[in-house]
């Protein structure tokens, strides 16, 4: 009889520890893309402060090498965080031809909050800002 009760222990163990990694893989990991419903035909110029190097362009081509790394980042929506500091430690703005911001993204350590989007936070990578720096450079020494 005690066999039985500690394989059954056993097995409910390991379910409920099945079910605890599933629960905390599902909750709050809704991603969504960087800037992914922006239209890059709106976009005259984009400005990037990072800590690691700044830029401001208006050439379409470096718009566009711009966005298609912008839009490969994957953020996953974060409502349990909060942020780390208030002043951002990045940030992206892409402006139409009128010189208003169309969308825009501030990144506060890997917390990141889009606009507009009703101040929603979202958690992104770290390596964000080594990207966002050597994409820079590259741009710069065209």
């Amino acid at each position: 009889m005690r066999v039985i009760l500690k394989k059954t222990g056993i097995i409910l163990g390991g379910i409920l520890v099945i079910l605890l990694i599933w629960r905390i893989c599902t909750t709050n990991n809704t991603k969504v893309k960087l800037f992914e419903s922006v239209d890059t035909d709106r976009i005259v110029e984009i400005n990037i402060f990072n800590p690691g190097a700044s830029f401001n362009t208006n050439s379409k081509n470096d718009i566009l090498e711009i966005m298609n790394y912008l839009k490969s980042v994957n953020l996953c929506e974060n409502s349990d965080k909060r942020l780390p500091n208030t002043t951002p430690d990045a940030q992206i703005a892409l402006e139409d031809e009128e010189g208003k911001t169309i969308s825009s993204v501030a990144i506060y350590g890997d917390i990141a909050i889009l606009y507009p989007d009703n101040g929603k936070l979202y958690t992104v990578s770290g390596c964000i800002y080594s990207d966002l720096e050597e994409l820079c450079k590259k741009l710069r020494n065209k």
